[in-house]
């Protein structure tokens, strides 16, 4: 069964061909992008709510569980490292394989990020000088988000950027962009198995020796530290193509799972330690978790057949929409939050209404500003962006007009 096709028998392309699209691994962009903007949303419900927790016992669940949706930025990392390589390995022996990886990623990723970067610290700037902290030093220190080096400053300046400072995950993946390429294309396919492999082990050495060190923000927002979640990403990208029979294919999913078991009871003993080593650990560990989860749930998304409930469920319109227009959504989400609780609460006074609930509250505003959120990255993507995507078709790979390998890529 081809991942890319999964209706078919196994063909598996040669390199340098292009794979078939998988809708539920658009239905994983949209799952991730969604767990990112309820964490912040819903954060921005805790920030109202100030020093008081929730009174309703649903409304703090709701908090609660929302709180790590954060994690939708490693579920983004895995999905990155998994359709990255893999559109590296399909492409390895294109002769136009490096400027075609990195002139197709330019035209997707940068115009709006640039042109959210130039809205954001010029043009509104110009207009409202900067009042608060995180703002003005994102204004000050612009030059950092502009190299995408936004995770260097907060790291080891412990600079603030205020409506930008979601931006620090868009530089990780650059940089891993950056380098990824060169291993794919002289490493076969067991050498890269194994490269993926040692990021994988690294990856916690590195935010030990991080945290050791008096840098904590760097084990969290470097990309060495993070190699963990882009290298599993990798690795399942390198086995789905060598493992044709679906029997091994399914051994392999069970190994992700049990080791997604093994680090939930390793971080979770971590997390009975009393002291800081105990902190120190579960802080190292919890990564590595998260990373094995994501990587479980993108193993059987685009492994398993199309009556599987995995695939079934992400492969949902609605995850999908979403997941489209995934890359728009992160980028624009932050700054607007705390416009759209101001303008829902001017919608609401001004249509007499009085929300006393804070259940209602909560729903009312993740509604809100998921959909205001969605119609600004659609938006963007018609009518700003489409215009350089329809330039990647000079650069597929091989020089072909065909949809080239990284039709499948992640749109964030």
């Amino acid at each position: 069964m081809n991942i890319l096709e999964p209706s078919r028998a196994a063909v598996e392309p040669r390199e340098g061909q292009p794979r078939f699209h998988v809708p539920a691994l658009d239905g994983v962009r949209g799952l991730a992008i969604l767990m990112v903007l309820l964490f912040h949303l819903n954060g921005h419900i805790q920030y109202r709510f100030l020093d008081r927790p929730a009174a309703d016992p649903l409304t703090l669940f709701l908090l609660h569980v929302s709180n790590y949706g954060w994690v939708g930025v490693d579920l983004f990392f895995v999905l990155s490292g998994f359709l990255i390589t893999g559109i590296l390995i399909d492409a390895r022996a294109a002769p136009n394989y490096y400027t075609a990886f990195y002139a197709r990623r330019a035209l997707r990723i940068f115009p709006l990020y640039f042109g959210f970067l130039s809205f954001c610290l010029l043009v509104v700037p110009s207009i409202w000088p900067p009042k608060t902290p995180g703002f003005a030093s994102a204004v000050e220190h612009q030059w950092y988000l502009w190299l995408y080096a936004s995770n260097f400053g907060e790291a080891f300046k412990g600079l603030k950027f205020g409506p930008v400072s979601h931006l620090w995950s868009l530089a990780v993946e650059e940089h891993f962009y950056l380098i990824w390429p060169m291993l794919v294309r002289v490493c076969p396919a067991k050498r890269l198995a194994l490269l993926c492999a040692l990021c994988i082990v690294m990856a916690p050495a590195v935010r030990l020796a991080f945290i050791l060190f008096g840098f904590p923000g760097a084990a969290h927002g470097l990309m060495p530290a993070r190699l963990d979640a882009l290298g599993v990403g990798g690795l399942c990208a390198v086995l789905v193509r060598q493992a044709q029979r679906s029997s091994t294919r399914l051994r392999f999913g069970r190994a992700l799972l049990a080791g997604t078991a093994v680090f939930f009871g390793v971080t979770y003993a971590f997390a009975l330690l009393s002291g800081r080593s105990g902190a120190i650990l579960n802080n190292v560990f919890q990564y590595g978790l998260y990373a094995s989860a994501s990587a479980s749930l993108i193993w059987f998304a685009s492994t398993g057949k199309n009556a599987d409930i995995v695939t079934r469920l992400l492969s949902a319109r609605p995850l999908r929409v979403l997941g489209k227009y995934s890359y728009g959504m992160y980028v624009l989400h932050a700054p607007m939050i705390p416009i759209l609780y101001l303008a829902l609460q001017g919608l609401l006074r001004l249509g007499h209404f009085e929300v006393r609930s804070e259940l209602a509250t909560l729903t009312l505003f993740a509604v809100f500003g998921i959909a205001c959120v969605f119609l600004a990255a659609a938006l963007s993507f018609h009518l700003f962006e489409r215009p350089f995507l329809r330039l990647k078709i000079r650069f597929n790979y091989s020089g072909r007009s065909a949809p080239s390998a990284d039709s499948i890529v992640a749109s964030r």
